[in-house]
């Protein structure tokens, strides 16, 4: 039975991973199609038109608000509401799927269930993680040519639009939408104040912040670009050593911690009577989760030890 629980846990899992994935990434490319405000301008059809209808009963929940914040940093063209619709249709789905997968049982179904409703959050996590990686490796090019646009004459709006049509998705996108706040009159300073808003990494926070001060100040900004760019090309290269460096025990502390995992399924698709009283027995229940805890522990003071904050 713990084997076909598995296996429907596993392939509930990769089913709704998959699912959530194609969901993301059409959104995300109508998005960058520039196709996302016809959508909003005409009327929306199929699964939208569900999905906002069901919307408008979760606009105030506070779990809803709270996630605004993740799908404008990650990129996601979706509502706090309409994201809540998704966890929780995913939650019904997941549910449903792996309690007729399992036969019935309801512990099975139930973590089909909350696979379901975290999914859309994980992956969401994973867009907004990947959006700061690639900011920060676009930010330091980004500062070198804003410099050298300002040095070759051009003036401080024409080089934020300069940085805002060459550079790629997403540093380009967000300039851009700079851009176009600051046509709209908002300030220079509210403008980039929601850009760090939006993208929320440290490289770019220390840009804002350097070229805030130097507005108010004054200073060559072709200079202080210059500086800030060399600073985060220093980062940058220590942050890969630091990798480097401890690629060996991340590697070392995922083998340990994969181990007993891998140990204990091959030894119960062996001989399940061997492991019959860490399951039946209380004493048995009861160092099984001492162990599971113990791995927890391990784990969080290995990632502790590897994970060197420049």
């Amino acid at each position: 039975m713990l084997t076909v629980v598995l296996y429907t846990f596993l392939a509930t899992f990769l089913v709704l991973f998959v699912l959530m994935r194609y969901v993301l990434s059409k959104q995300q490319l109508r998005l960058r199609l520039g196709l996302i405000v016809e959508e909003h301008a005409d009327k929306p059809s199929g699964l939208r038109v569900m999905i906002k209808r069901f919307s408008a009963y979760c606009e105030s929940t506070s779990w809803a608000k709270k996630q605004e914040q993740l799908l404008l940093q990650a990129g996601v063209p979706f509502t706090g509401a309409e994201f809540m619709v998704i966890s929780l249709g995913l939650a019904f789905f997941g549910f449903f799927l792996l309690a007729g997968l399992s036969g019935g049982q309801l512990l099975s179904a139930i973590a089909g269930g909350v696979i379901g409703y975290y999914l859309p959050t994980v992956m969401a996590r994973r867009k907004r993680k990947k959006k700061q990686e690639l900011v920060d490796e676009q930010i330091a090019p980004a500062l070198t040519m804003m410099a050298n646009s300002l040095r070759s004459g051009y003036s401080y709006m024409q080089a934020i639009d300069l940085v805002a049509k060459e550079m790629p998705y997403p540093l380009g996108t967000e300039f851009g939408i700079v851009v176009k706040e600051m046509n709209l009159g908002i300030s220079t300073e509210d403008a980039f104040v929601n850009l760090v808003r939006r993208v929320s990494t440290d490289d770019l926070d220390l840009m804002v912040t350097a070229f805030l001060i130097q507005r108010q100040v004054g200073g060559n900004l072709a200079e202080l670009l210059d500086n800030i760019s060399l600073t985060i090309r220093e980062r940058i290269n220590m942050k890969q050593r630091i990798n480097t460096l401890t690629a060996q025990g991340k590697l070392s502390g995922v083998v340990l911690c994969l181990l007993p995992i891998v140990l204990t399924l091959v030894m119960y698709l062996i001989n399940p009577e061997y492991l019959r009283s860490f399951i039946v027995h209380p004493l048995g229940k009861l160092m099984s989760l001492l162990g599971v805890v113990l791995m927890g522990v391990g784990i969080i003071w290995m990632r502790k030890i590897v994970d060197i904050d420049v």
